[in-house]
């Protein structure tokens, strides 16, 4: 039985003492997701039954404290969650609640504070102002291990490196974090003009704090983006586009290092990649390559390169290895797509010509597979294409095999309509081109072939 339906199994009875206990012991061990839920669901219920109105006070006021909980330690806790591609600085998952529910039982104040908050934390500076308290607040009480719950957090935090300090120091960027977070959309895309002095200045409020600080801060910008190498849009602002050589040498020096093994990790993804993984397999290894290319392509923009220097060069190599592994796959195409699709090959005066389809059964799964595989690669790499230097080679592929594919598809379709082939089979096939036409021309022309096929 889920959650809101032992709730409601128990309102139908009077609550003792100890049924509230247990209740507020469930609520408290559910999960965010379940609790939001259960507190909409009981607020939409107009019932006065008094045991349902405890219960809906009881969940009411946890779901209030989460709320305000994940808001105070939003910047701490995009390091408290596991890292995804990037290796990072991380802290244990609960690091939060715990902090949480140390500083509740240190400040008596905490609910009357919690109270003026607004129901809908929307970003008002009085309200950040207020978080950023109960941030500097529980920093305070974890450096001085001011009650027997702060004094026992850093064994919990010392799981991580330096945990405990780097926690004390996180909570008391919290401010600066907080506002940075805010604007890092922005900061992204305008890193010019007054976005370029805010990130400047953000940059040195946290620098004040020590070289520690300063990684932290950047270390907790990249764990909130989507393209962590969009970080060196910020680094060249701040450091007035630095060296790859100053760069490496910096307290910086190993983020870079991470990043560029982000894109050793995508390359060989796609050397290592396997064709019989089907149109999904393809997309994916299409969207690696666009995504190294991408990276490279920040490291180029962002910062003074030296081919010459340790990170110069290995972009080189890096860029070399792409376009090789993907020329290399590119030219698998065309021997696929003629494996799932195969003709008659005559001879005329003892040259090879292709004949007509050959469609004597139902075409090969594991054919099928490798075919839409790398249709699919070839029409997702566009990107990696400009970007690496193998442009060319796919825009040749791709007029051989639309050239190829109208012919094979207009010469069944007249082998169908003549009954000159078995219809299941032809159908089959028929399917197949007009998936591969989508993946190699356009969805449009998809569909056309299907609408001809089924009319034939």
């Amino acid at each position: 039985m889920n959650l809101t339906g032992k709730f409601k199994q128990s309102s139908m009875a009077q609550f003792n003492e100890a049924r509230l206990d247990a209740v507020r012991t469930l609520v408290a061990r559910a999960p965010d997701l379940a609790v939001q839920s259960l507190a909409s669901l009981l607020a939409s219920d107009a019932s006065d039954d008094a045991s349902l109105r405890l219960v809906r006070q009881i969940v009411g006021a946890e779901a209030r404290d989460r709320q305000v909980r994940n808001a105070a330690f939003a910047p701490l806790s995009i390091l408290c969650a596991p890292p995804v591609g990037l290796p990072r600085v991380s802290f244990p998952r609960d690091t939060p609640l715990r902090l949480w529910r140390a500083l509740k039982a240190y400040d008596a104040d905490l609910a009357d504070k919690i109270a003026r908050l607004p129901a809908r934390m929307d970003g008002a500076e009085e309200t950040r102002a207020l978080l950023n308290e109960f941030c500097l607040g529980a920093a305070d009480a974890l450096d001085g291990r001011l009650s027997p719950a702060f004094a026992s957090l850093p064994d919990y935090l010392d799981q991580s490196p330096r945990g405990a300090s780097r926690v004390t120091l996180l909570l008391r960027l919290s401010p600066i974090l907080r506002h940075a977070l805010l604007r890092l959309p922005d900061w992204i895309e305008n890193i010019g003009g007054e976005c370029g002095a805010a990130i400047r200045l953000a940059f040195k409020d946290a620098s004040d704090f020590g070289g520690e600080a300063s990684f932290l801060y950047i270390e907790t910008l990249v764990a909130a983006m989507e393209t962590p190498t969009h970080i060196l849009r910020l680094i060249n602002v701040i450091l007035d586009r630095p060296s790859d050589r100053y760069l490496s040498g910096s307290e910086l020096g190993g983020l870079g290092q991470r990043l560029l093994d982000l894109i050793d990790e995508k390359v060989q993804s796609i050397q290592k990649f396997d064709p019989r993984r089907g149109l999904e397999g393809g997309v994916a290894v299409a969207s690696a390559a666009d995504q190294a290319s991408l990276m490279m392509s920040e490291f180029e923009t962002q910062l003074t390169l030296s081919r010459e220097s340790v990170w110069g060069s290995r972009i080189v190599q890096q860029k070399r290895a792409l376009s090789l592994a993907m020329e290399t796959r590119l030219r698998e195409v065309e021997s696929a797509i003629a494996a799932v699709l195969p003709v008659k090959m005559i001879r005329v005066n003892g040259k090879p010509l292709r004949g007509a389809p050959n469609v004597p059964a139902m075409p090969d799964p594991d054919a099928v597979h490798k075919a839409l595989s790398l249709a699919g690669m070839l029409e997702g790499c566009r990107t990696s294409a400009n970007l690496t230097g193998f442009a060319a080679l796919r825009r040749k592929i791709i007029e051989s095999q639309e050239q190829w594919l109208d012919i094979y598809i207009n010469d069944l379709l007249d082998m169908l309509r003549k009954g000159e082939v078995e219809p299941e089979p032809a159908r089959a096939h028929l399917d197949i081109a007009a998936e591969l036409m989508g993946l190699v021309r356009d969805p449009k022309s998809a569909e056309l072939v299907r609408r001809r096929a089924a009319a034939a």
